[in-house]
């Protein structure tokens, strides 16, 4: 996993920081994602400087039934039905009705998307319905 951030690249100055972090092992839980994540932010933020994009890169996705288990840490079937029983939620009553703390509440930031075009390849939910 990577986590990066920059300024504007258009500044006289632009900085920028990333930071690659190996997890000990393969995980499904965001929560475990999320306990990784803090140090290394910690680690990178500088007081000081406008931040003008930011991300996390995972690499080496895979489906949990390839997934490698460890030999010594067994699996906690609780984070299973809790990862589990977010997703029913958010499917039945809409995208992000539950959620981690760590993602906040409120994201002023966020993508802006009145003016994106349509996803008609991706996206179920934007493809036209052609009847006769």
């Amino acid at each position: 996993m990577q986590i990066f951030w920059h300024t504007n690249r258009h500044q006289a100055h632009p900085r920028s920081w990333s930071v690659t972090i190996a997890l000990p092992v393969d995980t499904h839980d965001p929560r475990d994602l999320i306990h990784a994540i803090d140090p290394a932010v910690e680690r990178l933020y500088q007081a000081g400087h406008l931040i003008a994009k930011a991300g996390i890169i995972l690499y080496e996705l895979q489906p949990e039934q390839v997934s490698q288990p460890d030999l010594f840490q067994r699996p906690n079937p609780r984070s299973k039905a809790l990862m589990r029983a977010m997703d029913t939620i958010n499917r039945r009553y809409g995208a992000r009705t539950i959620y981690l703390a760590a993602c906040g509440t409120r994201t002023p930031w966020a993508l802006k998307a009145e003016r994106r075009s349509p996803r008609y390849t991706t996206c179920w939910r934007e493809l036209w319905t052609v009847r006769s």
